[in-house]
């Protein structure tokens, strides 16, 4: 597990590097961006506007950030070598639990 600070080394990183290029898995181009082509617009975005990031025990980091224009959550799963593996929308429950609300 990350300390406090690490956590946050990281998570600056994180945004300096997402005004950069991202790069994708191929699962993420070859299935995901197939399967939900109306996230992928909004990975950038999720990565630098998160409400909040979860760090697995794998080393992958979740980012959870509300996206307006489909009124909905999305989770932003990146690998720990920089690639974006994989975009979820309807992440409402596991916000509010996160939250306390539920």
């Amino acid at each position: 597990k990350l300390s406090k600070k690490r956590l946050a080394s990281y998570r600056n990183l994180v945004r300096i590097k997402a005004t950069l290029e991202l790069k994708f898995t191929r699962d993420f181009t070859e299935i995901v961006a197939k399967k939900r082509p109306q996230l992928v617009p909004f990975v950038e975005y999720a990565i630098q506007n998160s409400e909040f990031e979860e760090l697995q025990d794998d080393g992958r980091m979740r980012y959870y950030a509300f996206i307006s224009q489909i009124n909905d959550y999305v989770r932003v799963v990146e690998e720990p070598n920089g690639e974006i593996l994989n975009i979820m929308e309807n992440q409402k429950n596991l916000i509010r639990k996160n939250k306390g609300l539920l």
